[in-house]
C-alpha cells in the first residue's frame, strides 16, 4: 500500500472518533438548553413569588433527576431485552415484564411524593398550572424540534 493511501485512512479513522467522541458534548449542551428553557417556560406560566421559587425550584429538580434515572432504567430493561430476544425464554421474558411493572409503579410512587411536597409550597392550583405548563413547554418543544434534529441525535 502507499504511505499517502494509509495516511489518509488513519486522518480519516481519527477525525471520525474525534466527531464520535464530541457528540455526548454536544447532547449535554443540546440537553442543558432544553432545561433552561423549560426553566423560564415554568417560571413565566407559574408566576412563582420569589419565596415560592426558592422552595419549588429543589423539590421540581430533584422529582426531575429522580423521574429521569427510573425512565432511563425502565428503558434500558426494554433496549436490553429487545437486543437479545432470540436468547430469552418465557421465564425471561416475565421478568423483564414485573420489571417494566415496577419501573412503573415507582414513577407512579415518586409522582404521588412529588405531588405531597409541592402541596407544601404551592397550591393545588398552582399545582394544576405546573401540569398544563409542562404539557404545553413539551407540545412547544416538538413543535421546534419538528424536522430539525439534534447534533447528538444523529
Amino acid at each position: 500500500m502507499k504511505p499517502n493511501f494509509i495516511f489518509a485512512i488513519l486522518t480519516f479513522l481519527l477525525l471520525s472518533n474525534l466527531s464520535i467522541a464530541q457528540r455526548p458534548a454536544e447532547c449535554t449542551k443540546h440537553r442543558e438548553t432544553i432545561k433552561s428553557e423549560r426553566v423560564a417556560f415554568i417560571t413565566s406560566a407559574l408566576n412563582l413569588s420569589v419565596k415560592e421559587a426558592q422552595n419549588f425550584w429543589p423539590i421540581y429538580n430533584t422529582y426531575h433527576e429522580k423521574i429521569e434515572a427510573i425512565r432511563e432504567s425502565k428503558h434500558k430493561v426494554l433496549n436490553q431485552a429487545s437486543k437479545n430476544q432470540s436468547t430469552l425464554k418465557d421465564t425471561d421474558y416475565q421478568a423483564i415484564l414485573d420489571q417494566y411493572i415496577f419501573y412503573v409503579e415507582e414513577e407512579a410512587r415518586l409522582e404521588k411524593q412529588f405531588q405531597k411536597d409541592l402541596a407544601k409550597v404551592l397550591s393545588a392550583k398552582k399545582i394544576f398550572q405546573l401540569y398544563v405548563a409542562e404539557k404545553d413547554f413539551k407540545r412547544k418543544l416538538v413543535k421546534d424540534l419538528r424536522g430539525q434534529k439534534p447534533a447528538c441525535m444523529e
